[in-house]
């Protein structure tokens, strides 16, 4: 029994011994594994790098100034100023669009206060009858639509074209332009803020245009239709500018301090619109709402606006 025993005892301490190191050896095990994974996971630096400046275009505020002459339709714009100018700032802008103003004006504003050179393609416009858009020739946009190089807007201008990325539509060419160039408010809730007045200010415009004589043919109204329409536009626009006054507070500008492109769209909408300067309504609306009014003119005497407006082309529309 003695013997019995003395076996049985040092069959249990072996079987322990042996247990112990079992677990040891898979604890070991266990260590080593989760942070070979967790080391082979990880990404290179470079890589990490890399990522941050893809999205670079969309986070970075550009500084370089678009003054000079237009030689052609394909002018280039390039900086005068260049004391906050990016020292890496390679990104590649084309702005296509018609020999005129029209939906990329604000768009070209954008570049001159980010003073961001880029390439303003204008396809040109010739009339028939002077001043007669039914009697347009557009011969080298009809190419390039033919050609598919508007095929990101379904054949239409505008198109951006960025570092030989093309996309279209007016307000995705703003809002882009504005996210690029530091214009689109510095967080999110102040963007939240700027992108609201830009759909108030879309909504102005879209009422102007149903109110007013049409762009292009004759106004099917008679007198005093199309003035019972416009007296009535107008009047409806103060309750909307009162409650936009109200919104925009005591802020410096539409977001907060920093100009933005909700300011650029107040300014092109009320001072930046032939169709819209044309109207006698204009200037005793204006009147009553001081803070619309500071913006206005604010906008207008910025430097590097100031400076587009008197340099840019003089176009039919």
């Amino acid at each position: 029994y003695l013997c019995i025993l003395l076996f049985m005892s040092f069959f249990l301490l072996f079987f322990s011994f042996s247990l112990i190191l079992l677990l040891s050896f898979s604890l070991f095990l266990s260590f080593f594994f989760f942070f070979f994974f967790l080391m082979i996971r990880r990404p290179p630096r470079s890589t990490l790098s890399s990522s941050s400046a893809a999205s670079d275009v969309y986070k970075r505020q550009v500084s370089t100034q678009s003054t000079g002459k237009r030689a052609n339709r394909h002018t280039s714009y390039s900086p005068s100023n260049t004391e906050h100018m990016p020292s890496e700032s390679t990104t590649e802008y084309t702005l296509h669009y018609f020999n005129g103003m029209g939906a990329v004006e604000p768009a070209r504003i954008l570049f001159a206060i980010a003073k961001q050179p880029y390439t303003d393609h204008r396809f040109p416009l010739e009339f028939g009858v002077p001043g007669d858009f039914s009697t347009i020739k557009r011969e080298e946009f009809d190419q390039a639509k033919a050609s598919g190089e508007l095929v990101s807007n379904l054949g239409r201008a505008p198109v951006l074209t960025v570092d030989g990325v093309s996309f279209g539509q007016s307000k995705t060419i703003l809002r882009f332009l504005a996210g690029a160039f530091g214009l689109f408010g510095a967080d999110e809730l102040s963007r939240a803020k700027i992108d609201t007045i830009m759909e108030h200010v879309a909504d102005f415009k879209d009422g102007f245009g149903k109110a007013a004589p049409p762009f292009i043919g004759e106004d099917k109204r008679s007198k005093e239709e199309a003035d019972e329409a416009m007296a009535g536009y107008w009047k409806g626009l103060e309750g909307q500018l009162e409650a936009l006054e109200a919104y925009i507070g005591e802020s410096e500008w539409c977001g907060g301090e920093e100009i933005s492109v909700a300011d650029v769209l107040l300014f092109s909408f009320f001072s930046d619109n032939g169709r819209v300067q044309a109207c006698s309504q204009l200037q005793p609306t204006l009147e009553k709402f001081s803070k619309i009014r500071e913006i206005v003119d604010k906008v207008a005497a910025h430097e590097q606006v100031a400076g587009w407006l008197a340099s840019r082309p003089q176009t039919p529309f």
